[in-house]
């Protein structure tokens, strides 16, 4: 929502009445926004922008106010992060997350974002002022944030107090918590209402909710509810709309800053004058970023799941893998996400050779500690020593790609692998000039290849750790756990060894219990609502 310029918001802020508290607390509770702001389709426009700004973002992510960078790829088999302070690390690696201590809170507990989605529709739609177009669409717009924040707390908590309408004092303000299947009925029944009337995409200014979104809302959450048929419906209205396409290039896509024909909905972000994101600062080699760089450190464990550039696993005595030259003729989308010993970029080539080499592994507390570092997201457009908030590469938060993959995955769930998993897969495989799966496989090896398949194609766009939770797959996969690296040593004759058995054990080793497949409920709301149980364990 570009032209939504922090002028106009000041402006409607001025309206707005103060101290707006959680739904929860025990304080009288007012209806947010003076009439006059629902008297002007420019500020009615501005607070719905505000809104907007609730929407899940790994690149911006805080804890306790202190800048942190979360992404939950750093909390599995993808990666793992090298500072104590980083809330990943500190943590959820080791299993600490409790009612009171979880980083991810701040960004997903959405009441407060509800009560103003609520309200807004309450308002806007009451006024006699607005449009009946304006007052249409914007209450579609706003109904589509309420369902995706409603699809960030069910994934996290489970069972969730559901709150449709704005509350006032004579309202009862201390709710129980709603089972976790009438949230996701009441996510798909939204989703399913406001269909007909959001635009189709290209009609509507880029990052506001569409008709696609709508749709590609509805196939990840359907598919987290396991719910096959419908997760396919949706699936199948992108696929068929060919509104998208898979870029050709699967690194020009994560360079790109906003428009590409892949992205169904992102968050865009136009610099530091009015809005970046910090991905690149801590994210950025030491010898490129120093000081709050190399957060995001890629294992072995990742790197040995890409397939050769011929679609087979290394494993395989037929791919040609040569464990001397390990990086040589891998898939594509190893190079757009991971960055190795003798990559090109920014200019120059990565040397992660120890000792010497500037950014080799365990060389500093600044350095790798897996002897890898993240490629994905990063602009190398920016210049050396880039400043907090210039990173404007846009985050998808929606694409083509996985929307196949849902597709695929909820059909071979429901139906086995029919043509139409095929189908789903072969322009994923195809994009990166590999043939499609081999016909003729079971059910059970199907679903193994596709969230293999997954793994690479959505790596570091915080899917893996979901996915891993809604398979029951994380205990196995991350308990008691110790992932490894690479050290990198040049010969005096000149020549490179690998060593790839390098296990990263200068961090703890992870804990995942049951318990912690749902989170938390915050201690601080279940002090304000003695109505809120707590999940099991916590």
């Amino acid at each position: 929502m570009n032209k939504y310029i922090k002028i106009v918001f000041a402006i409607a802020a001025s309206f707005v009445l103060q101290s707006c508290e959680d739904y929860l607390d025990r304080e009288p509770l007012r209806i947010i926004g003076s009439p006059l702001v629902y008297e002007d389709e420019s500020l009615a426009e501005a607070y719905l922008s505000d809104i907007y700004n609730n929407i899940y973002n790994p690149f911006s992510l805080r804890y306790n106010d202190a800048p942190t960078y979360y992404m939950t790829d750093n909390c599995t088999d993808n990666g793992r992060t090298k500072s104590g302070w980083i809330s990943s690390q500190s943590v959820v690696v080791p299993g600490l997350m409790s009612a009171t201590r979880n980083p991810g809170e701040m960004s997903a507990w959405k009441y407060r974002a509800i009560r103003k989605t609520n309200e807004y529709i309450e308002n806007v739609g009451a006024s006699t002022a607005l449009s009946e177009g304006f007052k249409t669409q914007t209450i579609a717009e706003a109904r589509w944030l309420r369902a995706k924040f409603y699809f960030e707390m069910v994934k996290r908590y489970g069972d969730m107090p559901l709150i449709t309408k704005a509350q006032t004092l004579e309202d009862e303000l201390l709710l129980p918590r709603t089972p976790a299947s009438d949230i996701w009925d009441f996510i798909d029944k939204e989703l399913d209402e406001i269909d007909d009337i959001l635009p189709y995409k290209a009609k509507i200014e880029n990052g506001r909710a569409t008709k696609e979104a709508c749709w590609a809302l509805g196939s990840r959450a359907m598919l987290y509810a396991q719910r096959w048929a419908k997760c396919i419906d949706y699936s199948k209205r992108i696929i068929d709309s060919e509104n998208f396409v898979l870029n050709p290039s699967y690194s020009e896509l994560f360079a790109s800053k906003g428009g590409d024909a892949e992205v169904i909905f992102e968050i865009l972000f136009s610099g530091k004058t009015t809005k970046g994101h910090r991905f690149d600062v801590y994210n950025l080699p030491f010898s490129y970023a120093a000081l709050w760089g190399s957060q995001t450190n890629p294992t072995q464990e990742l790197v040995d799941a890409y397939y050769m550039s011929n679609g087979l696993p290394i494993t395989d005595p037929n791919s040609g893998y040569d464990p001397k030259h390990p990086y040589e003729n891998r898939d594509p989308r190893f190079y757009a996400t991971i960055l190795y010993h003798g990559a090109e970029f920014k200019g120059k080539v990565m040397d992660t050779s120890s000792p010497d080499g500037p950014d080799a592994i365990n060389k500093s507390a600044l350095h790798t500690i897996t002897g890898y570092y993240v490629r994905k997201h990063l602009d190398e457009t920016l210049p050396k020593g880039v400043s907090w908030e210039e990173c404007t590469i846009s985050w998808k938060v929606f694409r083509l790609a996985e929307i196949l993959l849902n597709c695929a995955e909820a059909e071979n769930e429901l139906n086995g692998p029919t043509d139409l998993v095929y189908n789903c897969i072969k322009p994923i495989r195809g994009r990166l000039n590999m043939d499609n799966f081999e016909a003729g496989l079971s059910k059970e090896v199907m679903r193994e290849k596709l969230r293999h398949e997954r793994r690479l194609e959505t790596a570091y766009e915080d899917l893996r750790w979901w996915d891993l939770i809604r398979w029951r797959k994380s205990v196995e996969v991350l308990h008691g756990k110790y992932f490894h690296g690479v050290v990198v040593t040049k010969e005096e004759d000149g020549t490179v060894k690998y060593d790839m058995s390098y296990v990263v054990d200068n961090r703890p080793k992870q804990v995942f219990l049951e318990k912690h497949y749902l989170q938390p409920i915050p201690q601080g709301e279940r002090d304000k609502n003695p109505k809120l149980t707590q999940n099991k364990g916590y």
